[in-house]
């Protein structure tokens, strides 16, 4: 047995109900179980053990797992004995009793619980008494002891009185009021009912009103009396409602609807019926469906439109085959029963009637089988069949009478009254009659007082909708009055203040107006500040590409001269500047919120901090600066688990020690230290020996362009950008930046960061390094210089590359320093560069993207768009250094993206690289016959690919025409003589020509294979003279076409 166990606070009452209920208990019954199973401890076993066991074998059968709620009951009732536990052995046994009743065992049930009320009597636990008395009441019922069963009921009872419980007082008389209903003493049933009722009233159970009210409309029912009936439906549907029970809701709505009908309200009875059709639409339940349509078909039967009727009965008895509920197909075939007695077809109606009466019995429902055999009787009398029908209602009439059930009798005595005076016995019939007019006006009289009470019910119903309204709108007006007698005041109040405050308000508005412009300048001067650092931040990058790229030709042209350091150190200044540059575009962009870290998790924390470190070793070693650094994390920080951006501790570090080697003198020292704050935080801190900060200015050391005013600090170099970059990235790093100095006797900077456990893991632990003020900056390795001749005229030899960029020096750079290799074109506007691009479709474009007239991205999907141009490559140069920038340059078609300042040597291998590539490409082209049906035809863009297409297309279709040239598809494509063979020389390395006459050779192989004379094919392939065609055709294919044809007919008579 496992150790968890679940403890029942409190006993748990199962009541038969007469209503279906939705069973909402499982779970949380099951909740109460894993509740129990955490606080069960299986060491302490002692009596509350053995009780804990009792209660959670109740539970376990109450979600229906009988084995296990059976082996935890024997396993407390043997430990409770062996302890000598004697009352927790009683509550077992008890609880093992009850378990055999859900198991449905009554009699061995029974047995149990007798033991069990013996033990509990003798140990004087009476709440338990009162627990079984239940159980073994409702097995007596089973057992078809109805007096033995209200015996247990009114000892729990009275033991329920004493205690003063409410709730099991109203639960047995609901138990027995069960149990009279069943013994047909209706009166009996009513009165238990009502007992509960009124108790469950007082304390506002709402469910056990409405099953209480509906119980006791049942048994109004039973004996005719519609009138005590539908007003306690309505009781219940009310409690229903409130209580969002749909089962209990769809029952008083077909009792309802049933009574409706009796009494004649059709449409009412039609309208209840629809409401139980309305609260089941969203659920597939075949039942529901069943039970509506026989209800639709029973009101017709009532309405006397037995087609429909028959109809939707007839479906109801098909459907309900399929399903197991025996009391749906009692009343079924009852009705059908009805309607074939009605219109006369009495063999019909004594099937379907006995039918019914099998189901009834089955069921043990005496008085739907009682109305089934009525309805056998009748149709017995109507058949001539006098005698078996006079004896089914005289048993009927005697059911009827004992039971004080008066509905029936008006049709029993009507019948009677028939046979007997069939049989010549017309004082008895005469007193059948007699009887059969009382108790026809008792019902009838019924049906008019349910009808008046019903019509008083709906008129109370719209009263008081409409008195709510009254109500509502007596209340608007009132709030109306009220609100205008205090707007009067108010409005009084407020002129009498406006004239008092008049001066003071329109002080307090000047003053709020010129705050608002004080704010409104500061926040148009930050924008312009941004504004203004973006740009000009821009800017810079045009003459540093100026700088760095011819630095980087002199250094190639010089080199060995001794100038080596010098060029080095203009290299230097130019990364230095450029590092300037990026933090302040990247404060631009994190003070605008469109910047984000990007986070990684390595375990190489410690490791990255001492790379980093490793950067300024020579730069503090040259002033004589000791620097140091120490791990000083404790034993719970594991470096695996925390999550950390690179870049963002890069560039703190290096802003940090930038700062200390500026304030720190020689000799001085600089420590490194890391600390931890649990698994979560770390603590970064640089500690020097510097100069210190003065107190007024550490509030605003980390301001951007911040610079404390003092005389000793003015003499350091510095932007002010440094230490709020720090403070910027700290703040995305989900920590803070503080300084504890003091002046003349250095500072401490403490960075606190904190593990992004929800950030992105990188792939890729790529460390970006562009931000670093003073950091160590290394020249790239020199190349050999190219040297450039003068412009060359336009030839096909040379690749020609085109120069877009509206800054004169920058194109000079270019045109001058990549090679002369090329012939270039140049022009300093993207309008003149589209103009120049489709006039001589140059190999290569190189493109600014900021430019006058037409921007490099609108060039860039001009010409990409343009089956002329889509072919050329286009490298585009820009200011913009963002990743997300040089993903938008390549998605709009750009073949490549550098960023100013850009490196010579990068360009030149970028260009080579391209056209290298395209020149392979057009290798695989040069010797096709069919371009679209090679292998790499697939790696064209989608404009090349259709435009190769359309040349083959057009070739095609005009080969038959003798002086069809090149000058005839140029037309056809729009483009000039030039244009078309630069174009197709550029795609796939041939001549227009080339591809005429390749297609008017591949076509005349067709031809000739399809059997067609030289001279035919000749004709048909655009040649007049079939002597130079059989010419030209031997210098192609290198045999004459005769020939051709010969060995291509011996080689298919192998094959």
């Amino acid at each position: 047995m496992t150790k968890s166990i679940l403890l029942i606070i409190s006993l748990v009452f199962f009541v038969f109900n007469l209503f279906a209920q939705e069973n909402v208990f499982e779970p949380i019954q099951v909740n109460k179980i894993r509740k129990l199973e955490k606080e069960i401890d299986p060491d302490k076993k002692n009596a509350d053990y053995a009780f804990q066991l009792a209660e959670l074998a109740r539970l376990y059968s109450t979600i229906k797992q009988f084995d296990t709620a059976i082996s935890i009951a024997e396993s407390a009732m043997h430990f409770a004995k062996n302890h000598n536990f004697k009352k927790a052995e009683s509550s077992a046994l008890s609880s093992l009793g009850s378990i055999y009743f859900d198991q449905g065992l009554f009699e061995k049930s029974q047995k149990t619980l007798l033991l069990a009320e013996i033990s509990l009597q003798n140990n004087h636990q009476e709440e338990e008494l009162g627990f079984i008395y239940r159980f073994m009441g409702q097995n007596s019922i089973q057992l078809k002891d109805t007096v033995e069963a209200l015996h247990y009921y009114q000892k729990g009872l009275a033991i329920s009185k004493k205690h003063q419980d409410s709730i099991r007082i109203g639960f047995f008389y609901d138990l027995m009021g069960y149990t009279y209903y069943w013994k047909r003493d209706y009166e009996k049933a009513i009165y238990h009912f009502k007992l509960a009722l009124n108790i469950f009233k007082t304390i506002n159970v709402n469910h056990r009103i409405a099953l209480a009210a509906g119980n006791i409309g049942l048994c109004y029912l039973e004996i005719g009396d519609r009138l005590n009936a539908v007003q306690h439906y309505i009781i219940a549907a009310k409690h229903y409602q409130i209580d969002k029970n749909k089962s209990g809701e769809k029952l008083t709505n077909s009792k309802i609807s049933d009574i409706y009908k009796d009494i004649g309200s059709f449409d009412l009875a039609f309208q209840y019926n629809q409401r139980n059709k309305e609260l089941y639409k969203h659920e597939k339940n075949r039942l529901i469906d069943v039970i509506t349509t026989r209800k639709d078909g029973e009101i017709y039967l009532a309405q006397g439109n037995y087609k429909k009727a028959e109809q939707l009965l007839l479906n109801a008895f098909d459907a309900v085959k399929t399903i197991d509920n025996s009391k749906e197909k009692s009343d079924i075939t009852l009705e059908l029963a009805k309607l074939y007695f009605e219109i006369e077809q009495f063999d019909k109606a004594i099937d379907f009637a006995k039918e019914s009466q099998g189901y009834a019995k089955k069921l043990n429902l005496s008085y739907a089988s009682m109305e089934a055999e009525i309805l056998v009787a009748a149709s017995f009398i109507h058949q001539g069949q006098h005698h078996n029908g006079k004896n089914i209602l005289m048993k009927a009439l005697n059911f009827c009478l004992n039971s004080k059930i008066t509905e029936q009798l008006p049709f029993i005595y009507k019948n009677l009254s028939h046979v007997e005076e069939v049989y010549g016995n017309n004082d008895i019939a005469l007193q059948h009659y007699k009887k059969y007019a009382h108790f026809s006006k008792a019902v009838d009289k019924n049906i008019y007082l349910t009808s008046k009470t019903i019509n008083q019910y709906e008129q109370e119903k719209r009263e008081a909708i409409a008195k709510a309204k009254l109500e509502q709108e007596k209340s608007r007006r009132n709030y109306l009055f009220i609100g205008l007698a205090v707007a009067v005041i108010l409005f009084l109040v407020f002129i009498r203040l406006y004239f008092l405050n008049r001066k003071n308000i329109k002080l307090e508005k000047k003053n709020v107006k010129l705050q608002k412009q004080r704010v409104d300048e500061l926040e148009k001067m930050e924008e312009f500040k941004s504004r203004f650092l973006t740009n000009i931040t821009h800017e810079f990058r045009t003459p540093l590409s100026l700088i760095k790229g011819n630095i980087e030709i002199l250094s190639e042209r010089h080199k060995n001269e001794g100038l080596e350091e010098h060029f080095k150190e203009i290299q230097d200044s130019c990364n230095n500047l450029l590092a300037l540059i990026n933090q302040l575009m990247k404060l631009s962009k994190i003070e605008n919120k469109q910047y984000q870290l990007e986070f990684t998790q390595n375990g190489g924390l410690i490791d990255f901090i001492n790379t980093t470190l490793n950067l300024f070793y020579s730069y503090f070693h040259q002033k004589n600066i000791d620097l140091n650094f120490k791990n000083l994390t404790d034993s719970n920080f594991k470096e695996e688990d925390f999550i950390y951006s690179e870049e963002a501790i890069k560039s703190i570090l290096s802003n940090l020690l930038s700062n200390a080697l500026k304030f720190t003198p020689k000799n001085g020292q600089v420590n490194v230290e890391l600390h931890n704050e649990g698994t979560e935080f770390i603590e970064i801190k640089v500690i020097d020996t510097g100069v210190g900060v003065a107190k007024e200015h550490t509030e605003f050391i980390f301001d951007r362009f911040y610079q404390a005013n003092q005389t000793r600090q003015k003499t350091y170099e510095g932007s002010g950008i440094g230490l709020a970059m720090v403070k910027e990235m700290a703040l995305l790093h989900g920590g803070m930046v503080k300084i504890e100095t003091q002046e003349g006797k250095g500072a401490t900077f403490i960075v606190r960061l904190k593990s992004n456990k929800e950030a992105q893991r990188l792939l890729s632990n790529e460390v970006k390094t562009d931000d670093v003020i003073n950091a160590p900056t290394h020249s790239e390795q020199p190349f050999e210089s190219i040297e450039k001749s003068e412009k060359d005229v336009l030839n096909k030899d040379k690749p020609i590359v085109l120069v877009i960029e509206d800054h004169l020096e920058i194109r000079k750079l270019i045109t001058q320093n990549i090679g002369n290799q090329y012939q270039y074109l140049e022009a300093d506007n993207g309008k003149t560069g589209v103009e120049l691009a489709q006039e001589y479709l140059p190999d290569l474009i190189i493109s600014d993207i900021m430019m006058p007239k037409l921007d490099g991205v609108s060039l860039v999907r001009n010409l990409k768009e343009n089956m002329l141009t889509s072919h050329i490559p286009i490298i585009l140069l820009t200011a913009k250094s963002s990743f997300d920038d040089k993903i938008e340059g390549l998605e709009i078609g750009a073949d490549d993206y550098l960023t100013k300042p850009f490196s010579i040597k990068e360009l030149r291998l970028r260009i080579k690289n391209i056209l290298k590539l395209k020149s392979a490409l057009k290798r695989a082209f040069s010797h096709a016959t069919k371009i679209s049906k090679e292998k790499s035809f697939k790696s064209l863009s989608k404009l090349d690919k259709e435009f190769i297409e359309k040349i083959e297309t057009t070739i095609s279709t005009n080969l038959d025409k003798v002086l069809y040239g090149v000058n005839d598809l140029a037309d056809e494509m729009c483009l000039s003589n030039s244009q078309l063979t630069r174009k197709i020389k550029a795609l796939i390395n041939q001549t227009p020509a080339a591809l005429i006459k390749t297609a008017r050779i591949e076509k005349a192989k067709e031809l000739i294979l399809e059997g067609y004379s030289v001279a035919e094919v000749a004709w048909k392939v655009g040649y007049e003279d079939p002597g130079y065609f059989s010419k030209a055709f031997k210098k192609i294919v290198k045999k004459s076409p005769s020939k051709f044809r010969e060995e291509q007919m011996k080689q298919n008579k192998t094959i």
